[in-house]
Parts: structure tokens; C-alpha cells; sequence
């Protein structure tokens, strides 16, 4: 697998976009995303949103793996997108000494 057109966003949640290309099967993932919230980190693939029947925004993913397939593509995505993000750097504030 391999990283393509990695875009950070830094929008919320949402940490960055970018493609997938799994050579094994001549195929390209365009637009998942790296989102990121209370230090919890997971990929989605990409995705339609529709209005549910609550009126709220719902999202279903146009691309689709058993279970156990998207667990490791999920961990090998992340694994791969960890040299690509910015390290993280304290405030200040935060310096405990």
C-alpha cells in the first residue's frame, strides 16, 4: 500500500485527507480521512451524507471490507501516515517544571 496526495486539514476533528493505492489490486482509494479526537485515531473510507430521518447528517462509505479487512487496512493506513504528520509540540503552559 501507498500513501498518495496526503493533505493536512486540521478542521475539528478531521486531521487530513488522502488517497490510498494498493497496488496488489490496481486500485485507488480516493478521499479517506485522518480524524483524531481525545487521542483516538481512525481512518474512514470514503463516504455519501444524506439526511436520516432525524433530520441530522448521516454518512454511509461508498467503499466497503469484511470486518477484519478494514481493521488491518486501518491500522496499516495509519501506521504508514504517522512519518507524515506534525510532531506535536507543548504550549508553554502545558511544560510541567
Amino acid at each position: 500500500m501507498e500513501i498518495q496526495n496526503y493533505k493536512q486539514i486540521g478542521k475539528g476533528c478531521l486531521k487530513a485527507k488522502f488517497d490510498v493505492m494498493v497496488p496488489q489490486w490496481h486500485m485507488t482509494i480516493k478521499d479517506c480521512a485522518l480524524f483524531e479526537k481525545e487521542g483516538r485515531e481512525w481512518i474512514t473510507l470514503p463516504s455519501k451524507s444524506y439526511e436520516g430521518k432525524d433530520g441530522g447528517t448521516k454518512h454511509f462509505e461508498l467503499v466497503s471490507f469484511p470486518k477484519d479487512v478494514k481493521e488491518r487496512f486501518q491500522t496499516k493506513c495509519l501506521e504508514m501516515l504517522k512519518p507524515m504528520q506534525p510532531v506535536k509540540t507543548m504550549c508553554s503552559e502545558e511544560i510541567p517544571f
